[in-house]
């Protein structure tokens, strides 16, 4: 999208660099700060800061850290792009949350619903899926195309109407949270804390059931906190 493609050039242009298809596997740590990670068992690269979005049990372990009985959910989204037909009218509601076990997805949102008018003849849909057990059995083009069935069954979307389907898998993005949840996040941020130059900020990375405003906040207010900037107005009001 335009906003996570404006703050990558911005990101570009501050002297960023991304890598993808990577991922960090080990870390360096002395003197109770990181020192350096490597990346797909390969390149190292020194650290002054440490921001941690991923997986906070995939954390915890890389530190040498007592992992806690953590249960975090893969999310599935599978998006459907359609053309409109004359009688086509979009949903009075932002989210619509389907209790049906029969159906594969738990909520459905149209992006004309928040940006209006903008696609013109065309729309989208997307569906959301809890990676239950029952889910995880199955592999992701079963997963796409019985959600696509399921949209069209239950009326969501014609399927003649339906020009492309695509689905994305979001690792460990849903913590559960058990009775004892608040205990749980004690543990985990005094073995973290020891680390004057680690940040794990976001759903997965700070066990922190939010949406994605929420989400941007705190990476929003952990850049402010690095940099010793004040946080934007705007950005200082609660999101949930």
């Amino acid at each position: 999208g335009c906003i996570s493609d404006t703050l990558l050039k911005s990101y570009h242009q501050a002297g960023g660099k991304t890598l993808l298809n990577s991922h960090i596997t080990s870390i360096e740590i002395s003197d109770d700060r990181i020192r350096s990670v490597r990346v797909n068992d390969m390149d190292v690269f020194p650290v002054q800061n440490l921001i941690w979005t991923g997986s906070i049990k995939s954390l915890l372990t890389k530190l040498d850290c007592v992992v806690p009985d953590i249960v975090s959910m893969n999310l599935y989204v599978v998006y459907i792009t359609f053309k409109k037909n004359r009688s086509w009218k979009p949903s009075p509601w932002i989210y619509v949350y389907h209790p049906d076990r029969n159906i594969i997805f738990t909520r459905s949102y149209y992006p004309s619903n928040i940006y209006h008018d903008a696609y013109g003849d065309c729309d989208g849909m997307a569906l959301e899926i809890h990676g239950t057990p029952t889910i995880q059995e199955m592999d992701i083009n079963s997963i796409l195309d019985t959600a696509v069935e399921h949209a069209v069954t239950g009326g969501l979307v014609l399927r003649n109407q339906i020009t492309q389907t695509h689905i994305e898998q979001y690792t460990d993005s849903i913590p559960v949270y058990p009775l004892n949840y608040r205990d749980t996040i004690r543990n985990i941020n005094s073995q973290l804390s020891r680390f004057d130059n680690l940040y794990a900020v976001g759903k997965p990375g700070s066990l922190y059931y939010c949406l994605a405003r929420g989400a941007m906040k705190q990476g929003i207010q952990t850049a402010a906190h690095i940099l010793d900037q004040p946080v934007a107005e705007e950005m200082a009001v609660e999101t949930s």
